[in-house]
């Protein structure tokens, strides 16, 4: 009798600890949320029909403000539940694509889950931007470098700073891209890879926060999300 209920109690200590190991992996993975933070836009791309990124409306977003795609030749789509940008031009040739947000305030933190496709893609997150040739972006370069840099408005890239990184092909990481009064900070998987003062870039004043691909590829985004002091 003793040794059926110890049985029992074993089995039932070693579901206990499964679930408990569960929930760890599944709260990793899940989107970061600092104490007194507000989040102002987020979406986890639930989707599996090919939906163009126009035409599908966040978990969370300022009111009446949805997706918008900077050029019209970018193909953001999402197919089961992931968003890639589609337009299948190679880097070469390719345009800058990205795809924002309104969220109403320039200091903010962008994250996202990215999945690299290997290649020589460029991708990232994009912050202030207003335009074309306005914005604070944090991306991976496609060739080893996660690079913080900026366009202040007449078309020429400002390298705010670089760092390498070991990114193999099909692996996911979470970026991040933090801009305060006094800094800009891009992170990989929660560490610091590069940062800058906000000086150099305090005439951006664009209320833009989202996404950023550049070369035709298989990359993938989930789990995006904004937030705000």
């Amino acid at each position: 009798m003793n040794m059926s209920c110890n049985r029992r109690s074993l089995v039932t200590m070693r579901i206990a600890i499964l679930l408990m190991v569960i929930a760890a992996l599944s709260a990793g993975f899940a989107p970061r949320v600092l104490a007194g933070a507000t989040i102002l836009a987020e979406d986890h791309f639930t989707d599996k029909r090919n939906t163009p990124l126009i035409e599908h409306t966040p978990d969370t977003a300022p009111a009446g403000e949805g997706w918008s795609i900077e050029r019209n030749d970018g193909v953001w789509v999402i197919a089961k539940n992931k968003l890639r940008e589609g337009s299948k031009t190679k880097e070469f040739v390719s345009n800058d694509y990205r795809a924002v947000i309104d969220v109403a305030t320039t200091d903010v933190t962008v994250s996202v889950d990215a999945r690299f496709g290997g290649g020589k893609q460029l991708f990232g997150l994009v912050a202030n931007h207003s335009g074309t040739h306005s914005w604070v972006m944090f991306f991976y370069d496609g060739l080893g470098d996660m690079i913080l840099g900026a366009d202040l408005g007449d078309g020429n890239f400002t390298e705010l700073g670089r760092a390498r990184i070991k990114w193999r092909d099909n692996k996911s990481r979470r970026l991040e891209l933090e801009v305060t009064a006094d800094s800009i900070v891009g992170s990989v998987d929660g560490n610091v890879f590069v940062s800058s003062d906000r000086a150099p870039v305090s005439s951006l004043e664009g209320t833009n926060a989202g996404l950023f691909f550049r070369g035709g590829g298989t990359t993938t985004f989930d789990n995006f999300l904004v937030t705000g002091p």
